[in-house]
Order: C-alpha cells, then sequence, then structure tokens
C-alpha cells in the first residue's frame, strides 16, 4: 500500500511543488486571507441568489458528499505517508528530537507538511457550502479556517516541527 502512495506522491509532487511554492508567497497567503474574509461572504451569496441554488439540492449534496470524501481520503494519505516517520524519528532520536532536531523536516515530513498547508486554503469551501444552503458560516469557523492557514503558514515558513501534530491528527 505503502507504493501506492509512494508513486502518486511522485506523480503529484511536480503540481505539489508548484502549488507550494505559489502557497508560501506572502501576495498569495494576504491575498488569500483577505478575498477569504472579506470578499468570499457576499460572492457566494450572490451565485447563491443568481443561480436559485436550493440547499437541498443534488447537486450540491453530491459537491459536499465529494468534497468531505475527498478531505477523509487526502487526511488519510497524510497519515499515512507522515506517521511512519514520525514512529521511525522517535524511536531512534526520541521526543525531544522530534520537535528539536531539524532532520525530522527535512525528511520527508517537510514536503508533506507544505502539502497541508495548501490543503488548508481548500478547506475555505466548508464555509462556502454553508453560504450556498443559505446558512451563515459561524464566527468561530472563520477562526478556525484563518488561523490555521496562518499558522501553517508561518509553521510550513519556518520549518517548524511542532506541526507534526497539526498535520498528524487535524
Amino acid at each position: 500500500m505503502t507504493d501506492i502512495f509512494s508513486e502518486l506522491q511522485s506523480t503529484l509532487t511536480p503540481f505539489a511543488d508548484h502549488a507550494i511554492a505559489t502557497a508560501m508567497t506572502p501576495v498569495f497567503f494576504v491575498s488569500s486571507l483577505l478575498f477569504y474574509l472579506l470578499v468570499s461572504k457576499r460572492l457566494f451569496a450572490v451565485i447563491r441568489d443568481k443561480t436559485g441554488l436550493q440547499k437541498d439540492s443534488t447537486l450540491l449534496k453530491l459537491f459536499v458528499f465529494v468534497h468531505n470524501l475527498s478531505l477523509a481520503i487526502f487526511s488519510l494519505v497524510v497519515f499515512v505517508n507522515v506517521a511512519p516517520h514520525m514512529v521511525a524519528f522517535t524511536s531512534t532520536e526520541g521526543w525531544q528530537a522530534l520537535h528539536c532536531d531539524p532532520t525530522f523536516w527535512h525528511s520527508s515530513f517537510g514536503w508533506w507538511c507544505k502539502v497541508f498547508y495548501v490543503s488548508k486554503y481548500w478547506e475555505f469551501i466548508d464555509s462556502w457550502i454553508l453560504i450556498l444552503k443559505g446558512k451563515e458560516a459561524s464566527f468561530l469557523q472563520v477562526y478556525h479556517h484563518t488561523g490555521i492557514v496562518i499558522a501553517m503558514y508561518f509553521g510550513t515558513m519556518y520549518s517548524s516541527n511542532w506541526q507534526i501534530w497539526l498535520v498528524m491528527f487535524k
């Protein structure tokens, strides 16, 4: 099974590396957050109103199902690729080294952490789905999606091993 994920990783690496490089620019980081916080709520309300999309429409239900399934599969793929490295590293180097030793970041963990960071932008869709259903995204949801992007951006920018806990269990 690991061979399947290794093959998938090698196939997706060029695309992911380009997406990561783009997402790591300060312009992308700031403009994406500003779009999410200031523009997207109104934009998706207009889309809902102009298209007449109903919250119980088959198309929206199918989209929500595919979105949630994609996130679940992605989380599994990340976990399957990161967990063995964490276990192997801590068994030889210990728990303190997991948080302090830069060699852990420079293993495949760093790459998966960057991919995980980019995926946080995909999760903005959770809020947009609510808007398309005619509901409000709660303050907590908006705060979480904004906060996790900020935490992952700076953690990734500075190659921070503490992100292991977010990447493994989010």
